[in-house]
């Protein structure tokens, strides 16, 4: 009669002393069940979205030399930004350009704390004269798409509280105005600002300056084809506007 086993008076055999389990039981459903080193290793290993090493890659340039070292210090991870491949391909050399300067305007300081894998811009706003809101919703059309990112064009005030989670956010400047007198502005926090025909904002009195002012927000961004187009007390506003005291006091010497 086989070992562990024995003969009831039925004549069926059952076991009653069974083998010791030849190894520990390892669920596999968790993560630290997978003892392959090389398998560890691949999903350990953190990489950029998009392959930085692509002949056609856009790759934003590295923080300094100091910071690098710093951010190693507290165990962080260096990794390259590469713009989307849908958007650089189709990108001429000059803009490249462009988009590196705006990514180091737009970069956070290593005073701001660590990454934590969140995304530095969530919302947008985007404000434009009346007459190309039309365009700018083709153009996203045409560079993204209608699945990659919604952009939400609000026509009336009481549709800043509607969409208050929406990624980006198209308005006029009148409707900017009528949003600041019906809603207050200054309960939406947006992570980025951005302002087409900036002759709109050259003058520190008018509406729509009032208006933009309560905006919380550190970014923002102005597009302008004629930044100085009659004197240098317009300029002063509008680089004001972005960066608060940059050029001093308007009566300083630096107009004078």
């Amino acid at each position: 009669m086989p070992c562990g086993t024995q003969l009831q008076a039925d004549g069926v055999s059952s076991l009653v002393n069974p083998r010791p389990p030849s190894k520990e039981f390892v669920s596999p459903f968790l993560e630290t069940g997978n003892k392959d080193p090389k398998l560890n290793s691949i999903s350990n290993e953190i990489k950029p979205r998009y392959n930085p090493c692509h002949p056609s890659a856009l790759v934003m340039p590295r923080p300094t030399v100091d910071i690098q070292c710093k951010e190693s210090q507290r165990g962080m991870v260096i990794l390259d930004v590469v713009v989307d491949p849908l958007l650089s391909k189709n990108l001429r050399s000059h803009q490249g350009d462009g988009v590196v300067f705006l990514y180091g305007c737009l970069v956070d300081s290593s005073q701001q704390g660590p990454y934590n894998g969140r995304p530095t811009i969530q919302r947008v706003l985007i404000i434009t004269p009346s007459s190309l809101v039309k365009k700018w919703e083709k153009e996203f059309r045409h560079w993204l798409g209608r699945e990659r990112i919604y952009l939400f064009t609000a026509d009336q005030p009481i549709e800043f509280l509607k969409r208050p989670l929406c990624p980006v956010m198209m308005v006029s400047y009148k409707m900017l105005v009528r949003c600041f007198d019906e809603v207050g502005l200054q309960l939406f926090n947006f992570d980025l600002v951005v302002c087409d025909g900036v002759h709109r904002l050259k003058n520190a009195g008018n509406k729509t300056s009032s208006s933009l002012s309560p905006l919380n927000t550190n970014r923002k961004v102005l597009l302008s084809g004629t930044p100085v187009q009659n004197d240098l007390k317009q300029f002063f506003t509008v680089a004001d506007f972005v960066n608060s005291c940059i050029l001093g006091s308007l009566s300083g010497t630096y107009l004078t």
